[in-house]
């Protein structure tokens, strides 16, 4: 397992399980579309290399989603403008 901008995945849960790959969210700039880029394209590799399990924090969507839930117009729009970042060019 690998989790990118997680909080607290530095810490051992149900009964000291610890993902193999952690960027804590302290550690990492979560809430920028480039960082979300590498975090994702990160991910990828790990699911490529052998990893059953990768998740992605990605701040704007889960503030969206506290504030207007998870089926609203502003959920989508975000959603959709994440996704769009997966495709953008580096810079």
């Amino acid at each position: 397992m690998s989790l990118y901008a997680w909080g607290q995945c530095d810490v051992p849960f149900s009964g000291g399980i610890r993902p193999e790959k952690c960027l804590a969210y302290w550690e990492a700039d979560s809430n920028t579309h480039p960082a979300f880029r590498s975090h994702l394209e990160q991910a990828a590799e790990d699911l490529s290399g052998g990893f059953g399990l990768a998740m992605v924090y990605f701040l704007n969507v889960d503030t969206v989603g506290h504030a207007e839930g998870p089926t609203g117009e502003l959920m989508l729009k975000e959603i959709r403008s994440s996704s769009k970042a997966k495709m953008l060019s580096p810079e």
